[in-house]
């Protein structure tokens, strides 16, 4: 099965920059038209904060969301 990565690094302050917030949604649209996985790596000091951000954005479509 095909994979759609998103690579998705957190601000200083721990928030989630705009464009990344973008590129998640454009990377659940294709991964949705291409029948594959969409996967997301979350980097930061925080990066389980930054993931469940991630992943509230994501999860609101049928994927299965694992952290």
């Amino acid at each position: 099965m095909s994979i759609v990565l998103i690579v998705a690094e957190a601000q200083p302050d721990g928030s989630v920059r705009k464009a990344t917030l973008n590129a998640i949604s454009a990377g659940k649209d294709l991964a949705q038209k291409a029948g594959a996985e969409l996967h997301l790596v979350a980097l930061g000091k925080d990066a389980a904060k930054l993931a469940k951000q991630a992943k509230n954005r994501v999860c609101a479509c049928s994927f299965k969301c694992r952290m």
